[in-house]
């Protein structure tokens, strides 16, 4: 549910000023770190028997992580807890949770955002239904839902089952623009209201592979709420919050009188006020903002705790469901939560029955889940061998390094052990070019607008020179060595991707490390450089038609009454597709500078107003094509001019099927 933040680059002059200031950043930065962590590697030597942490080094050690991060990334407040064989290790705030008035970070009673660690509680209560006999986890989910959500096949012969919810493989595309997010509590719906208005449509077979899906376990906390006669928030808040003794956490949200009515009991004032307020920094400080509502969808990400809740909840699940005494679930449920339910590929991560798999330095295994709102980042990790947990998070959408790099920067620290990566195979250089492409994210929309935001979910896969497999994704490249059949381990690191053939034998997926998603292997025509191709030759030829007609508006021009209208339909075709080329590059220009507010804004005036002038270009290349046909029958036309009237309606019918495809023809940002 995070998108990335955009700038606007530097213009000319300024700008070997600010690559020079981007090195002193980034070496201040990396000095900082070192003196940080070399301060914690002195505290803090790996102990010999691997199993324990001395408290004092493990709160030195995460001073220096987090505050170096904090200042590199312009943070405002993190949120921590570390605990340790069934006891919290650490507990610890740092900076602002709001301002006016201004507070710190308390982690006792501050909540953060968890976002979509939430689904955590999701799953945990749907095993509690499980160990109850109110479900099991290969029924088919339409046998808990009315009528008016029940889950078309739409030519599929397997049923969407409880179990791939649990392991996003229900076969859903992901579509969250527009309806994820809203700032604006009138524009709340109920979770039955918003599962029956945005329902994705399922565009691969249910358990073929993971792809995360926000909808699917939003449908999962619809179904107990169902089967427990009573709205999700209620049932967590009785069956997990209070056995557990999580006294600051709540899915509620802070929703007002302009509210619709049928929504869950909102969050008492008394809690509002103990919740983080999300930052930005922007002109130098941070800017707060407002209250992202997520109770469209509620239970896939609405949930907020405290640090000290987050540790109960840890211990809870690393002790097999109990904590002081008291259990949420039957140990051999818990077992069971806890052991992997499906991978996409052998060796890569996968999922627990909804929680996620994650590799660490030295080889260690956990789970837990990871969560991003606009302005808020978490991550939360178990390592049952170590009987380890981690929950960290910022109020902050810049914080995302931090979560990500803290568990795994503790494990190195205080439990290394070697595991050591294979050497490239010395033919792999030959054998590895069947890998190389471009890849889109099977995250994304299929059929709506949002599947143009595919562009920035791209990875390109070549091969190097040494034997290395080079990924490049979101402007981070990482090095991947051949470990098994179309199985990849990062180089100097323990993640791992892999690959699927099709059923001609060619590669056409590649699985993420996080286990997550998938990237489907396309070619030119379905790629970024042919629709860019395409949008230059189009306005180069819509620009050659508008000026050709200007320079020949006084000139007596020998043509058929058919050559004439072909001539005028030109006009006004490259004209509606002028206008849209400018209205669309101004709506680019204005989200690129809205950054994360699109998502809340999103479809734009400007968008929809591109949009609409696109339908009437669509629509004139009809007669446009048919204007074809009276040029080169009549003939009075230069054999240049012919060319060029010809060639400009090939380019943009062409541009009329490449935008089609990717579903821009038409309104189609919601379902």
């Amino acid at each position: 549910m995070k998108m990335q933040n955009y700038e606007l680059k530097m213009v000319e002059s300024n700008r070997s000023a600010g690559q020079w200031n981007r090195v002193v950043t980034k070496i201040t930065t990396a000095l900082l770190l070192t003196i940080y962590l070399g301060a914690g590697l002195v505290f803090a030597q790996p102990s010999s028997d691997q199993t324990s942490i001395d408290p004092v080094k493990l709160e030195s050690f995460a001073d220096g992580v987090v505050s170096s991060y904090m200042r590199k990334d312009k943070l405002p407040g993190v949120t921590l807890t570390v605990v340790k064989d069934g006891e919290i290790a650490l507990l610890k705030g740092y900076g602002i949770a709001g301002v006016d008035p201004k507070r710190a970070v308390d982690p006792e009673t501050t909540l953060f955002r968890i976002a979509s660690i939430s689904k955590t509680f999701v799953w945990t209560a749907v095993m509690q239904l499980k160990e109850q006999g109110l479900l099991s986890l290969d029924d088919p989910v339409n046998q808990y839902l009315p009528d008016e959500l029940q889950i078309p096949d739409e030519g599929f012969d397997e049923p969407v089952r409880i179990w791939h919810l649990m392991t996003h493989t229900p076969g859903f595309e992901e579509t969250t623009m527009a309806y994820m997010a809203t700032e604006d509590d009138s524009h709340l719906r109920t979770l039955h209201q918003s599962l029956e208005r945005y329902r994705p449509h399922r565009v691969r077979p249910a358990g073929d592979f993971s792809t995360y899906s926000n909808y699917g376990a939003a449908l999962a906390g619809y179904i107990v709420a169902r089967l427990s006669g009573t709205d999700f928030e209620t049932y967590v808040e009785e069956h997990i919050y209070a056995p557990l003794g999580m006294n600051h956490a709540t899915f509620r949200e802070p929703h007002g009188d302009n509210a619709p009515p049928g929504l869950p009991a909102p969050m008492p004032e008394s809690v509002l006020a103990e919740v983080a307020t999300g930052f930005d920094w922007s002109g130098g400080t941070w800017q707060a903002q407002e209250f992202e509502f997520i109770s469209k969808t509620g239970p896939d990400g609405a949930m907020s705790a405290s640090a000290a809740s987050m540790a109960r909840y840890m211990i809870a699940h690393l002790q097999n469901g109990e904590l002081d005494g008291v259990r949420i679930l039957e140990k051999n449920t818990a077992e069971q939560m806890h052991t992997t339910l499906f991978t996409s590929a052998d060796g890569v991560n996968g999922f627990s029955h909804g929680f996620m798999q994650y590799k660490a330095p030295g080889g260690y295994t956990g789970f837990g889940h990871g969560g991003a709102l606009l302005y808020f980042m978490s991550s939360m990790v178990m390592f049952p061998e170590l009987d380890l947990g981690v929950f960290i998070s910022t109020n902050s959408g810049a914080g995302r390094d931090l979560v990500v790099s803290f568990p795994k920067l503790l494990i190195a620290q205080f439990f290394k052990r070697e595991n050591p990566a294979p050497e490239p195979p010395a033919d792999f250089v030959k054998r590895g070019q069947k890998y190389a492409g471009t890849y889109f994210n099977t995250r994304r929309s299929y059929t709506l607008l949002d599947k143009i935001l595919s562009f920035g979910s791209v990875t390109e896969v070549s091969i190097t020179d040494d034997g290395f497999l080079l990924t490049v994704a979101n402007g981070q490249s990482q090095r991947w060595v051949e470990a098994g059949e179309h199985l990849f381990r990062e180089a100097g690191g323990d993640r791992t991707i892999g690959f699927r053939e099709d059923d001609s034998g060619n590669i056409g997926l590649i699985f993420s490390s996080s286990g997550t998603s998938a990237g489907e292997r396309i070619g030119f025509f379905g790629g970024l450089e042919w629709i860019a191709i395409l949008s230059v030759l189009g306005l180069l030829s819509v620009i050659g038609i508008i000026t050709g007609a200007w320079l020949r508006r006084r000139q007596e021009v020998h043509q058929s009454n058919g050559e004439r209208y072909s001539a005028q339909l030109m006009t006004f075709y490259a004209g509606a597709w002028l206008i849209f080329m400018l209205l669309m590059g101004g709506a680019t220009v204005e989200a690129l500078g809205m950054g994360n507010d699109i998502i809340i804004a999103y479809p734009t005036s400007l968008m929809i107003a591109a949009l609409a002038v696109l339908v009437v270009a669509a629509v004139l290349t009809i007669p446009a094509l048919y204007s074809i046909y009276p040029v080169w029958r009549d003939a009075n036309w230069p054999i240049w001019r012919r060319i060029r009237h010809t060639s400009a309606i090939v380019i943009l019918t062409l541009l009329v099927l490449t935008l089609n495809h990717w579903n821009m023809l038409g309104f189609k940002w919601q379902p």
